[in-house]
């Protein structure tokens, strides 16, 4: 009967560090990995970058074209400088939208 309880206060032990050791983890990447502010470069260009999307260098990162759909909504220059709206398709599958973003690699990076 000594055994079982060593064993199983033990075992018990173990677990209580594991838990431990991931949640402080998590809480040592949390802090460590803080979003740095976007530059006042970044600020003025993101209007800029947002209207002219880069397709052919997406396609040269993703190893294919960009679907259609979203290229045609880019080209709707209107739409994108909204926020937060609904858009439906021929069948009437409609889709929210809260924001869009530039179509470039600066966007993946900063994504990453």
């Amino acid at each position: 009967m000594q055994i079982f309880l060593t064993v199983a206060v033990g075992f018990l032990g173990f677990l209580l560090v594991i838990l431990a050791i991931y949640a402080g983890g998590n809480w040592l990447l949390w802090h460590l990995k803080k979003p740095k502010p976007p530059s006042e470069e970044s600020i003025r260009r993101y209007p800029e970058r947002l209207l002219n999307p880069q397709w052919k260098e997406l396609e040269d990162y993703f190893g294919q074209p960009v679907p259609s759909a979203i290229k045609q909504l880019f080209a709707r220059t209107g739409l994108i400088e909204r926020r937060d709206f609904q858009i439906a398709n021929e069948s009437g599958k409609s889709y929210e939208i809260a924001e869009f973003l530039p179509a470039d690699l600066e966007t993946l990076a900063m994504a990453i």
